[in-house]
């Protein structure tokens, strides 16, 4: 069974109503529950206009992604996104580092990895690609922020063989605005 996405109209109808009460029923009466983390990853953008494309999310886990206005999951050039991985699934900033590693040289054969920084409470990165069968070249650039929570991932993504080191500074300094809010606050 396929929970219902989040826009269906018996959601908007119960909009007035206790939005976590309304969800819960619609939970237990569809089979379906809708997984609210603790804390979330409040991403920082530039001056173009970005268009939220996917959103994921279930127990323990989340993912949101944006495409520059005009492109598409299937086109685009660049893409912001945000993951989180609840500490109770005991995935560590290690496990996903592995774990993306892998899915990318299984596709790809070789991944260009570099640990730009490290510290408790955070970890940056660069990867890029080239010469991946059915994939353009391209370099991500990305922060791990560590919490009591769990881990969170703000990254940003390019469609290109060179990334110049002006714009990898550019990116990061963009990056590093990103927020952790806890749900309670919002």
């Amino acid at each position: 069974m396929s929970c219902p996405p989040a826009n269906t109209p018996l959601k908007r109808a119960a909009a007035g109503f206790n939005f976590a009460v309304i969800t819960g029923l619609i939970g237990l009466i569809s089979g379906c529950v809708t997984y609210v983390p603790p804390e979330r990853l409040e991403l920082a953008f530039d001056a173009r206009e970005w268009t939220l494309a996917n959103h994921q999310a279930r127990p323990g886990h989340t993912l949101t992604e944006y495409l520059l206005a005009g492109e598409s999951r299937s086109s685009w050039s660049e893409s912001l996104g945000a993951t989180f991985s609840e500490a109770s699934t005991g995935d560590t900033v290690d496990s996903q580092i592995a774990r993306l590693k892998s899915q990318i040289e299984s596709l790809c054969g070789r991944i260009a990895w570099q640990t730009l920084s490290r510290s408790p409470s955070e970890l940056r990165y660069h990867w890029s690609i080239s010469n991946c069968p059915g994939q353009q070249d391209q370099h991500e650039l990305g922060i791990f922020f560590i919490t009591a929570a769990g881990v969170h991932r703000a990254a940003y993504v390019r469609k290109t063989t060179v990334l110049a080191d002006s714009e990898a500074d550019y990116w990061f300094r963009v990056l590093s605005r990103a927020r952790v809010v806890s749900v309670a606050q919002q």
